[in-house]
């Protein structure tokens, strides 16, 4: 028989594992890290029955609520046990997986074994892990180990036969198109590859990993660009073509990926440089006409002197000779040349 206390002292909540079998070693949890009342978990009242997919937002929310995703008991024990290190509760429950421990479950914030193993830097459990998790979660624990800058762990994911057999299928499915991606239970951004990531960081090491590896950082469009692949992805989300844009900029700005993937960085650095700031001149032009297009239609709906007066004289508190400046708001677009012919 197998017990786990899964509350601190004061629940004193038992659990009856008998189910499991009995080549497990007994153990007692007390107030991990894991499932410590001060992380704001609660697992009181598991279920065995799996709500993952009612509990999930709806397409198109913002954020992911974690919180009210269910685990069943063995679904805890596997994790705190990844979270841990305890490769005996691991082994024995991947060996014993079922209807009752779905091994690519997740916590209450979204953290499946994998990625917790990488916190607690369990080699051999990461090895294991590997064998039998998806690609998916596979695919988010590298991008976790890559912003911890673990160079180790970073390579032996991205080396071990599954990580790189799911990529390939990915690449000749043509799945692997990042912007369309709408799994909710990433907690980075769609367009986000371990590539861009890392040259984020301006990790040089993990950098020349995936270099080594054919890995590129693709350049995007120009702004206005009217291809069909654009105009898809400006209809199909604007915000987030905008969001992957700046991404890719901001990690082709980096130090570390222009030094190792261009054959002249100096004439990159330029090139890059005058690219980013006619984006920027582009932009905000645009902004500051949309301003004067609206001042001067708001002239053009004055239906009369007066109204002209009103519009021009408005919000000013300049006295000349006992009465308001009318002139006040004209000689202010003077000044800032506020003009349009």
């Amino acid at each position: 028989m197998f017990f786990v206390d899964l509350n601190n002292s004061s629940g004193g909540r038992t659990v009856d594992m008998s189910n499991m079998s009995n080549k497990l070693l007994p153990c007692i949890v007390y107030n991990s890290p894991y499932n410590s009342p001060s992380r704001g978990v609660d697992y009181s009242g598991g279920t065995a029955e799996h709500k993952r997919a009612s509990t999930m937002p709806s397409q198109g929310s913002l954020f992911t609520n974690f919180e009210d995703i269910q685990l069943t008991d063995e679904e805890r024990v596997y994790l705190n046990a990844a979270s841990l290190g305890d490769v005996g509760i691991v082994r024995q429950s991947l060996e014993e997986k079922g209807a009752s421990l779905n091994v690519n479950c997740l916590d209450y914030m979204g953290r499946n074994a994998l990625h917790l193993a990488i916190d607690s830097e369990k080699l051999y459990i990461i090895e294991m892990l590997l064998d039998n998790l998806s690609f998916n979660c596979i695919e988010e624990a590298l991008l976790h180990a890559i912003s911890k800058e673990d160079q180790k762990i970073v390579k032996i994911i991205i080396e071990h036969p599954t990580f790189i057999a799911g990529e390939d299928r990915f690449k000749r499915s043509g799945v692997n198109e990042a912007f369309f991606r709408t799994e909710e239970k990433s907690q980075f951004p769609p367009d986000i590859t371990p590539l861009i990531l890392a040259a984020s960081y301006n990790n040089h090491e993990i950098v020349q990993m995936f270099l080594s590896r054919n890995h590129r950082i693709e350049k995007p469009h120009p702004i206005y660009c009217k291809c069909t692949d654009c105009v898809i992805k400006q209809n199909y989300d604007s915000l987030k073509r905008s969001r992957s844009r700046l991404n890719a900029y901001r990690a082709l700005s980096s130090p570390a990926y222009m030094a190792l993937s261009s054959p002249d960085p100096i004439m990159t650095t330029f090139e890059l440089r005058q690219e980013m700031m006619k984006l920027a001149e582009n932009e905000y032009h645009g902004l500051v006409v949309k301003c004067m297009d609206f001042a001067c239609e708001l002239m053009d709906l004055c239906r009369g002197t007066q109204e002209v007066e009103a519009v021009l004289s408005e919000g000013t508190d300049s006295i000349i000779e006992g009465s308001r400046d009318l002139l006040a708001r004209l000689k202010m677009a003077i000044r800032y040349q506020e003009k349009k012919v």
